[in-house]
């Protein structure tokens, strides 16, 4: 699949996660599972065949998504969990770290932080998640489509002048996350 492709599919996620997540998080949540899952599986990997990587991979991927899509009752804690990897990944990203155990023991530690800071939050972390990971995707999927802009890449690792892009994702992913928030929000009072 071209980068292009790849490029819009996770900015128009990313959209509807930010701006429409809380209606539709059990479908999100299936798609998040997947990518967590094959995020993981290819973590676990690294090193190996890239048959290999790519076949773990789709397999954590399809059994978390399909997991998360069964037991959508546990969603409150399972976004909070999607939310503590997708803070995970991004601080992992920017400290340079983005392969390899300690890349799946991050993913771990986030996600565990996530769901009980999920489980007591309940609603409100749904429409919080779905903000930011949906900010994260259309961040990537912009560094992704315009590789000129002063945006971190994903999956890349941070030189000298990485700081100042990596610094630039979080504070676009936060102004984002706000927007989509606020427009969740505003919505869940008029339900």
């Amino acid at each position: 699949m071209s980068v292009t492709i790849t490029a819009a599919i996770a900015i128009v996620i990313g959209i509807v996660s930010s701006f429409f997540g809380q209606r539709i998080y059990r479908i999100i949540l299936a798609v998040y599972g997947f990518f967590v899952g094959f995020a993981f599986g290819t973590a676990l990997m690294a090193g190996q065949s890239d048959l290999a990587v790519l076949v773990v991979g789709v397999i954590a991927g399809v059994a978390l998504g399909a997991l998360l899509y069964y037991l959508y009752g546990l969603a409150f804690a399972l976004f909070g969990a999607a939310l503590g990897v997708a803070v995970a990944v991004s601080l992992a990203t920017l400290i340079g770290v983005t392969e390899g155990t300690l890349l799946a023991v991050i993913f771990l530690i986030g996600g565990v932080i996530g769901a009980v800071i999920g489980y007591i939050a309940r609603a409100i972390i749904i429409v919080i998640a779905t903000a930011i990971v949906g900010a994260v995707q259309i961040v990537n999927g912009i560094a992704l489509l315009i590789p000129d802009l002063p945006l971190a890449q994903p999956g890349v690792e941070p030189d000298e002048a990485g700081i100042l892009s990596g610094i630039i994702n979080v504070i676009a992913i936060a102004v984002i996350a706000g927007i989509g928030a606020a427009y969740q929000f505003r919505n869940l009072r008029r339900e």
